[in-house]
């Protein structure tokens, strides 16, 4: 099986905002795609929105007892989109990776 894509990589970054919370920033970034080995480099825009938020000690469990802050990333395409396939290329939300909850019922893995 051969690999859609073979080359990813953030070809700028521009309007990169602080907020005076210091908790949360702002910036776009442009990536460029190449999708096969012989094709030509696509540019796409994304608008990131990154925030990090502090993990309060009563909601440390044992197996995330060295957490103390969470970082959530959303990623915005504005622009021309990347296209794979006939669809294009949407949304994207970076959250941390393992979730615990301590509702009975709800099993992420």
């Amino acid at each position: 099986m051969m690999s859609r894509q073979s080359t990813l990589s953030i070809f700028s970054e521009t309007e990169h905002i602080e907020l005076n919370s210091k908790t949360a920033n702002s910036r776009v970034v442009q990536l460029s795609v190449k999708e096969k080995m012989f094709d030509t480099w696509q540019l796409c825009k994304y608008y990131l929105w990154r925030e990090e938020f502090s993990v309060r000690p009563r909601n440390r469990v044992d197996i995330r007892m060295d957490v103390e802050k969470l970082v959530n990333t959303l990623a915005f395409p504005f622009g021309e989109r990347l296209r794979r396939g006939t669809s294009s290329v949407g949304i994207f939300a970076f959250l941390p990776t393992i979730m615990v909850t301590k509702i009975s019922h709800y099993n992420p893995s």
